[in-house]
């Protein structure tokens, strides 16, 4: 069974998350979980889990650097996203089995990530770098 939900419920529903750092801080980019039980989301530059039905939020991925755009795998083992930790938006992918951790891209410029293939050996996603023509082009790179 599907659940859809609305932008504005997720919203209200990330406003009663208290996660466990002093202050909690604004948080965004949301991630359905493929079973429905989990979101992963952005919060103070890092990556966050929290189950659907409420509950402690689990600090996943932590660095200096920005982390951005979660989004699990189709299995949901793993979690692929942005970083900055090399000074530029890279793709790496969280293992959940084992908390390891994988670069899949070595860019100068910024990627950005669209979304994961449909069996899971891959990702999609646009790079600043490139974009020799302008038009946003995407690429993949297998997982």
């Amino acid at each position: 069974m599907k659940h859809f939900f609305s932008l504005p419920a997720l919203l209200f529903y990330f406003g009663l998350i208290q996660t466990t750092q002093a202050q909690t801080s604004a948080l965004s980019e949301p991630s359905l979980s493929p079973d429905g039980q989990e979101i992963a989301f952005v919060s103070g530059g890092d990556i966050w889990t929290v189950p659907l039905g409420g509950g402690e939020a689990r600090l996943l991925v932590s660095h200096e650097a920005t982390e951005s755009r979660p989004l699990y795998s189709p299995d949901g083992r793993r979690l692929a996203f942005v970083s900055t930790r090399t000074g530029n938006g890279d793709v790496y992918v969280f293992h959940f089995d084992n908390g390891n951790l994988n670069r899949l891209t070595f860019d100068d410029g910024n990627d950005q990530l669209s979304a994961w293939a449909r069996d899971g050996k891959s990702l999609y996603f646009h790079s600043l770098s490139r974009d020799i023509s302008g038009m946003n082009d995407v690429f993949r790179v297998s997982t």
